[in-house]
């Protein structure tokens, strides 16, 4: 049997606070103030709720709140330009190849692939049922 999704009072506060501020996307310092525990507590609560599927992990330090229609998979994506995003700071980038049509409308088949075209190496990764391809390009 599957468990159910639950909060107990400071993840709730974390979560709550962080949907006020319209964060659905936050790093380790935000949690932080938010809960007002130590660096080493505030991961292991993220941890936590990363194995409860209430949070994903994007990257080192940057999460992404799951909202409910997510269900119990945890596979759930609210906007896979803004996560290209935020996996690529601070570098400069592009979303490019197929996903730029996509953004255009010029595509008749959805992809689950996002192409991202930036000038530093990166590896390929997968988060959330969306794959994320970096491309190298020279500047």
């Amino acid at each position: 049997m599957r468990s159910i999704r639950t909060l107990g009072p400071v993840s709730a506060k974390l979560i709550l606070k962080l949907k006020e501020e319209n964060k659905s996307i936050f790093g380790v310092s935000d949690a932080q103030r938010i809960t007002g525990l130590s660096v080493n507590a505030t991961t292991d609560l993220l941890s936590e709720l990363v194995g409860r599927k209430v949070i994903a992990r994007l990257k080192p330090g940057k999460y992404l709140i799951l909202p409910l229609e997510a269900g119990l998979s945890g596979e759930y994506m609210e906007n896979w330009y803004v996560v290209a995003q935020e996996l690529i700071k601070p570098h400069a980038y592009f979303i490019s190849h197929y996903s730029a049509m996509d953004i255009h409308n010029m595509v008749t088949q959805p992809t689950r692939m996002v192409y991202i075209s930036t000038s530093v190496r990166r590896k390929n990764r997968e988060t959330g049922g969306a794959e994320f391809r970096f491309i190298y390009a020279k500047r």
